[in-house]
C-alpha cells in the first residue's frame, strides 16, 4: 500500500514522481518518519514563521489589496504566456 507523499495527498504517494521526497531523495524513496522533517527541531524556522506571520498581519491591517496584487501577477503571467505562444 502507498503511503501519502509528503508535497500532498494525491493517491500515489512513493511512486509520485513530483513530491518531495522523489525531489530529495533517489527515485524508489520509502517515506517513513526519519525522514519527515521535524519543524519543531529547527527554532530558526520557527521565528521565521513567526516572523513572516507578523508582516503579513501588518500588512494586512495596513490594507493590503490581494485583489490588486493578484491583478497585477495575472497581467504579467500573460506577457510572458503571449511571448512563448
Amino acid at each position: 500500500m502507498s503511503r501519502p507523499c509528503l508535497q500532498n495527498s494525491n493517491g500515489y504517494g512513493e511512486t509520485c514522481h513530483l513530491g518531495i521526497p522523489s525531489m530529495i531523495h533517489d527515485a524508489g524513496v520509502e517515506i517513513s518518519a526519519d525522514i519527515i522533517p521535524e519543524v519543531n527541531r529547527h527554532p530558526a524556522v520557527t521565528a521565521a514563521a513567526v516572523e513572516a506571520g507578523s508582516r503579513l498581519g501588518r500588512r494586512l491591517k495596513a490594507g493590503h489589496d490581494r485583489m490588486a496584487v493578484a491583478g497585477n501577477m495575472q497581467e504579467k503571467m500573460m506577457v510572458m504566456v503571449d511571448a512563448i505562444a
